[in-house]
């Protein structure tokens, strides 16, 4: 399944990524995989498109999905877990009439 065609198909996941008819734990960890490295294959991706930057980048196919992916999709999902637990937040105070009040 393909979600956005680009040349280095960074954004491609495969539903049966070992090919033996099945859905398997192996196949579910791909997913998690792919999904976990989601904002740095979109962020290379969007660099990737403007040449210029991206040779000055040295951007491959490989890029977004070793180390520095890691960290950066990892800060990416703190991120947006942060602010989605801040909104879960203030809305649950909201219903309780108000945080601090006796």
């Amino acid at each position: 399944m393909v979600i956005f065609a680009d040349q280095c198909q960074r954004l491609e996941i495969v539903v049966d990524s070992n090919r033996d008819g099945r859905i398997s734990v192996s196949d579910l960890l791909e997913w998690l995989q792919f999904l976990y490295y989601l904002p740095a294959r979109f962020a290379t991706l969007a660099v990737d498109r403007s040449s210029t930057l991206s040779k000055f980048l040295d951007l491959s196919c490989d890029t977004g999905t070793h180390w520095g992916g890691a960290v950066f999709s990892g800060a990416v999902w703190l991120l947006i877990f942060g602010l989605i637990s801040m909104a879960w937040g203030d809305g649950s105070a909201r219903k309780r009439g108000g945080a601090g009040r006796s």
